[in-house]
């Protein structure tokens, strides 16, 4: 994946159109959290989608309450509901083969100081890239 298109999603929104993004991006105006440290230390395959992730074994609390406030808000608006967070993992590579091993991840810390609203924009068949929208910074998130 390119990196930047690594992302760890909140919450799946899937295909909407402009009126629900404009609700959307209300909602996410309206959260607060604190910036934190997200710690991946796993590297797994799922084999049903093929895809390399990195995944943490630990979910920071700021993370699952800024997606649950997140996704209920959402339902408040009138959206969703949609499929809440499970697995904190960043996508490292589709279209894998099914590895025989995979190396240990040394454990890496990523800073999250701000959560983004993001689509899928088609770069090839094979392939999409991500597209910001609009960004909503954490307290202490720092530049």
């Amino acid at each position: 994946m390119p990196t930047d298109s690594l992302h760890c999603t909140l919450v799946f929104l899937g295909e909407q159109d402009e009126a629900a993004l404009s609700r959307t991006m209300a909602v996410a105006d309206g959260l607060y959290s604190p910036a934190f440290d997200l710690c991946f230390d796993r590297l797994e395959y799922w084999p049903h989608n093929r895809i390399v992730w990195a995944g943490a074994s630990a979910a920071p609390p700021a993370l699952m309450q800024i997606a649950a406030r997140l996704h209920s808000g959402l339902v408040s608006a009138g959206l969703g509901p949609f499929s809440g967070m499970t697995m904190p993992h960043i996508t490292l590579l589709r279209n894998a083969r099914t590895p025989a091993a995979l190396p240990p991840l040394a454990a890496a810390a990523w800073r999250c100081g701000e959560f983004v609203l993001a689509r899928s924009a088609k770069k090839e068949a094979s392939s999409s890239r991500y597209e910001v929208i609009a960004r909503w910074p954490l307290a202490g998130g720092g530049e």
